[in-house]
């Protein structure tokens, strides 16, 4: 036996009373509002009020594969992913993905899908699709989930063009179902790494699904098999929850948990400098003329703390400062482990169909953030990791800390240019998210405040051990890379779970995502960019109207 439940009788998200067998059709659309800088800081904001001393610039339209690769370090390898298998779970299944993503490959340069290359596994049968309501506690809200979804294949496509796709889409979003469709990976040995942007708080779930969880990442470890999950994308939690805490299966021992940073590159496409992931947001005031007390609200950023019922697991033991793992009492576990861009101002460009204000669905494109980008992409670089080294990387986490403070990673922190140079941007959006119909909302977006969490020089509750840097290809440490078949199973990250076989994965809950700037926090979701948690998408943040 892995895990009891149902004998407390506080409330729980995971309700089945909501069953609906027929996907919705796509979530309505949104759409980015310029100016644009074509590269970080190229594109001052003159028509709007000075901070910190100058005219800030405007965000960039969003980057591509082609340019994330180049920023990277991987485009001058040379390496695809070629004979590697890249499995996306997230729930349900978006019904037009395949047109959405080949367009989307066309538009980019991204190299055209060949026959067979992407593979979807769905269940017989969908739940919960309607969004969660007072009828339907228990909704997932199933198109919120088609983003997220494009955006995963999209970037992991994008990064490792040669490597072979799976999309797993889970019945629902309940944790019964999500842990279905990473047995279904396990059993099957569909993958050899496995991308998940969703998760929900430590504080919503119970115990004793870790159990559950842990035997299906343990197993996969024996297989070969790396999870890398989203860290969530609300800091340290304490203003969505109320509490501060973690993601949750993300601060589990035996996954990769994956947190985000704001990138920027120079006006060659070339890496310039990566800050934690943290955004403040100030409004325009109503007579334009200042953006208010600055650096202004905490809205967004990569998540990360230390777990308060996780042990710290051996490889982090070396690297990770007794103030962060101590502070909950102990040793815990810390999140995240590595980190890639999220930043909903230089995030990434994703396209999907979308429901459009005059009734039309329609293919569009939008720039979205949140570790729901960051994941997909650091899995995609250990794709092209995994091929250089011509074998599984299989659980990495013990090899990224040995490399930690080495030239495979870009050590990155909130203050990349000095501690007097403040970072920001002006986003303008539409107010509607579609059109100028009805105005424009206009904000300062200030760089590396991730709540309470810091990214400071070394390992850090925001980047871990960093973003990759090119001497990430080829990996070291052979041994850790032998066949699954003769690989002896890996040593324990933590107290060992109870030898028992695997049973029915626990109920939980799940919440779905919202819409474009994505991060999922599954109360069990995708991981949102500009707003949400672990995993859902979700809308900009809105401020003053201006005509």
């Amino acid at each position: 036996m892995l895990a009891v439940t149902g004998l407390d009788t506080s409330p729980h998200r995971a309700v089945h009373g909501s069953r609906r067998d027929v996907l919705p059709p796509p979530s309505p659309a949104y759409v980015n509002a310029g100016p644009f800088s074509p590269y970080f800081g190229a594109t001052p904001a003159t028509g709007f009020p000075q901070a910190y001393g100058k005219a800030q610039p405007f965000v960039v339209k969003g980057f591509d594969a082609t340019e994330l690769r180049r920023a990277y370090g991987a485009t001058a390898t040379g390496l695809t992913g070629k004979g590697v298998t890249v499995a996306v779970v997230d729930a349900f299944d978006s019904p037009t993905l395949g047109p959405d993503v080949a367009q989307y490959a066309a538009a980019h340069g991204d190299a055209p899908y060949r026959q067979g290359q992407l593979t979807r596994i769905d269940p017989a049968v969908w739940t919960d699709t309607v969004a969660a309501s007072q009828e339907f506690p228990g909704g997932c809200g199933a198109a919120g989930w088609y983003g997220e979804q494009s955006l995963d294949v999209e970037a992991v496509h994008g990064v490792a063009p040669d490597a072979d796709l799976v999309y797993v889409g889970a019945t629902s979003c309940q944790d019964s179902d999500l842990t279905d469709a990473l047995d279904q990976v396990v059993d099957r040995r569909l993958a050899d790494i496995v991308s998940d942007s969703w998760s929900d708080l430590e504080t919503d779930t119970d115990s004793s699904i870790d159990a559950t969880y842990d035997q299906t990442f343990m197993r996969g470890a024996v297989e070969g098999i790396g999870f890398y999950f989203s860290s969530g994308d609300d800091g340290d939690e304490l203003a969505a929850s109320g509490a501060k805490t973690v993601g949750s299966p993300v601060s589990l021992p035996w996954v990769t948990a994956v947190g985000g940073t704001s990138l920027a590159l120079d006006r060659n496409g070339n890496y310039g400098f990566e800050t934690g992931w943290g955004t403040d947001g100030a409004p325009l005031s109503k007579d334009g003329s200042n953006w208010g007390r600055l650096p202004g609200t905490f809205l967004s950023g990569a998540g990360g703390g230390t777990s308060a019922r996780v042990p710290e697991p051996f490889y982090q033991y070396p690297v990770v400062p007794t103030a962060l793992a101590g502070a909950n009492g102990g040793r815990k576990r810390v999140v995240p482990d590595v980190a890639a861009v999220a930043d909903s101002g230089t995030g990434f460009l994703v396209g999907q169909t979308q429901t459009w204000p005059d009734g039309s669905t329609r293919y569009g494109e939008y720039r979205v953030g949140g570790t729901s980008v960051a994941c997909p992409v650091f899995a995609a670089v250990q794709a092209l990791a995994e091929q250089a080294a011509g074998a599984p990387l299989g659980f990495a986490n013990p090899e990224l800390y040995e490399r930690y403070n080495t030239p495979a990673f870009h050590g990155v922190t909130d203050t990349p240019l000095g501690p007097r140079t403040a970072l920001a941007q002006v986003r303008v959006d539409y107010h509607d998210g579609v059109d100028d119909t009805y105005g424009y909302d206009v904000s300062l977006r200030t760089m590396g405040h991730d709540s309470s969490l810091h990214a400071v020089k070394g390992y850090n509750d925001v980047t871990g051990v960093g973003s990759p840097a090119p001497a990430i290809w080829p990996p070291s440490a052979p041994a850790s890379r032998a066949s699954p078949a003769t690989r002896a199973p890996p040593a324990s990250p933590g107290p060992p779970a109870p030898p028992a076989p695997p049973v029915s994965p626990v109920a939980g809950a799940s919440r779905a995502p919202g819409g474009p700037s994505l991060a999922a926090t599954v109360s069990h979701g995708p991981c949102p960019a500009a707003q949400a948690g672990a995993g859902a998408m979700s809308v900009p943040e809105r401020f003053a109207v201006i005509a």
